[in-house]
């Protein structure tokens, strides 16, 4: 088991396991992210709800279909926006 991207717990103490993917979310992500769930659900969560977060960018039909079936699985979505300015150097006299 390789290991997991982040893993957080709200105020009440339950565990959130993210599994984080640069593209496309595949069938496989949501096994891997059960395999995680399972080590923190049987190591650390002592009784407390464990829940796994998939984000990709684009998550497909299939793996919602999987997804519905597995409890505490929630699947996310990313967008990333970004933009650019310019900025003006400063010469080795300005400081």
């Amino acid at each position: 088991m390789g290991p997991i991207d982040i893993l957080a717990a709200d105020s009440a103490g339950n565990l959130y396991v993210f599994e984080l993917k640069l593209d496309r979310g595949p069938d496989r992500a949501l096994g891997q992210l059960a395999r995680y769930m399972g080590w923190v659900k049987s190591h650390l969560a002592a009784g407390k709800t464990v829940t796994g977060v998939l984000v990709a960018r684009s998550i497909d039909e299939r793996l919602r279909y999987a997804a519905a079936v597995i409890p505490n699985v929630a699947l996310l979505e990313y967008e990333v926006q970004f933009s650019v300015r310019p900025v003006e150097a400063h010469g080795p006299l300005d400081q």
